[in-house]
């Protein structure tokens, strides 16, 4: 395995600490081990090296010392520190962007989900050019190591141009089915409720749960494929996937979506958009969080700016505080707002029973239930039931139909004529 120095400069040497702690998580997904570690704290970043000059000669000595592959910083770096930094080092300068990159790129399995990663890849790589274009990969967009060659830079710079303008083609005609895909199932009257949250907080463990819990309860889910992806790395899921499931009848669309994480690649957050359609129409948001985390409120922080961010309305939102199977004692943290809440584990039926309640209760806000009694001679309220309403139950007799149905206020009054009393069901 290759090794590597990380690098953090902050204002608070513990967090920077925590901060590099995740990194070193980021860097063991691509098989780079950390084998030394360099902190300074700094109000502001050094504009030519990140670091100031005498951390920068520590650095120096770290690298002799270990002689790492890799020194990889904590932060983004800009194109100018880069360069100096590559100049100055013998070990290819790499920053926490790269590693990020790196990672979506080699996770990346649908077509969507490559083209975000290659645009994304591309955007990072324009501006950095100089330092990395003997290592670019005409093919897959990729970000090679260290180069010193300047023959065909200006080549290299323009081709990389009509790649992002081919690639950015491509994904918007990528987005523009999903849009119709979702635009389909808005009219379908089912209401979607997305899983967020930081990377590995268990989103898709949470999803696979409630697809076995109901499969052994509920007779009407056909769930013994719908389970989705999950394992215990980070970005294990870059691509959202949505699952229809029923609760007591109601029917929903529950979407598993991608991990967020902490200073996300500015070349990345578009990409999101992308891939976060599904959350951006959801009517119900659950911020899943891992209650077992040192760092559970950064975590929840980071996920709530980046919802904000991308204009995700966070209205109706649930905070899920999962893996509290974890913790020998609960105790609520004060640094998260006041929205919903509850304690979850994915280990218990209990928990996942009171989820699904939740998110019942939820449902049926804007829902009636009723039992009519319609004739087969009026196809019109027969064809507005069909279509327009969740059927719970239907039964054909000699001259008219009895149903059993959840119906959206809009369609109350004019369904209600056709009401009948309960016992007659």
């Amino acid at each position: 395995m290759k090794k590597a120095i990380i690098v953090c400069a902050s204002n608070d040497i513990a967090e920077a600490n925590k901060s590099l702690d995740e990194l070193n998580a980021l860097l063991e997904t691509i098989e780079i081990s950390e084998c030394a570690r360099l902190t300074q704290k700094l109000d502001k970043f050094n504009n030519k090296t990140y670091i100031g000059q005498g951390k920068l000669e520590e650095l120096k000595q770290y690298e002799e010392i270990y002689k790492p592959d890799y020194i990889v910083f904590d932060d983004e770096l800009t194109p100018a520190q880069i360069f100096n930094l590559d100049n100055y080092l013998n070990s290819s300068v790499l920053d926490r962007a790269y590693v990020i990159l790196e990672i979506f790129r080699a996770r990346a399995q649908t077509v969507e989900a490559k083209l975000e990663i290659k645009l994304a890849n591309l955007r990072y790589l324009l501006p950095r050019i100089q330092t990395f274009h003997e290592g670019f990969d005409r093919q897959g967009g990729g970000i090679g190591s260290k180069g010193s060659g300047e023959t065909q830079l200006e080549l290299d710079r323009r081709f990389i141009q009509n790649q992002i303008i081919q690639t950015k083609n491509k994904l918007d005609e990528a987005l523009k089915r999903k849009k119709i895909n979702i635009k389909k199932r808005e009219n379908n009257l089912m209401k979607t409720i997305a899983l967020v949250g930081y990377t590995n907080a268990g989103k898709s463990t949470t999803m696979n749960a409630l697809i076995s819990y109901l499969s052994k309860y509920e007779n009407k889910n056909n769930l013994k494929e719908k389970s989705v992806e999950a394992e215990n790395k980070l970005f294990k899921t870059l691509s959202t996937s949505v699952r229809r499931l029923t609760y007591k009848n109601m029917p929903f669309l529950l979407s598993d979506t991608i991990g967020f994480i902490n200073k996300i690649p500015a070349e990345l957050i578009s990409s999101f958009l992308t891939t976060l359609e599904e959350a951006k129409s959801a009517d119900l948001i659950i911020i899943v969080l891992d209650s077992s985390s040192d760092n559970v409120s950064n975590e929840f922080m980071t996920t709530l700016e980046t919802l904000n961010y991308l204009n995700i309305d966070t209205n109706n939102v649930l905070i899920l505080f999962n893996k509290i199977d974890k913790l020998k004692e609960y105790n609520p943290n004060p640094n998260v707002p006041s929205f919903d809440s509850m304690v979850y584990s994915n280990t218990s039926e209990e928990y996942q029973r009171n989820l699904l309640e939740y998110i019942y209760n939820f449902l049926l806000k804007d829902y009636s239930l009723l039992d009519l009694k319609v004739p087969y001679s009026n196809q019109k309220i027969v064809s507005l039931i069909e279509n327009n309403t969740n059927i719970i139950s239907k039964t054909y007799m000699d001259t008219y139909i009895l149903y059993k149905i959840y119906c959206k206020d809009t369609y109350y009054k004019e369904l209600s004529l056709y009401r009948i009393d309960d016992q007659i069901m």
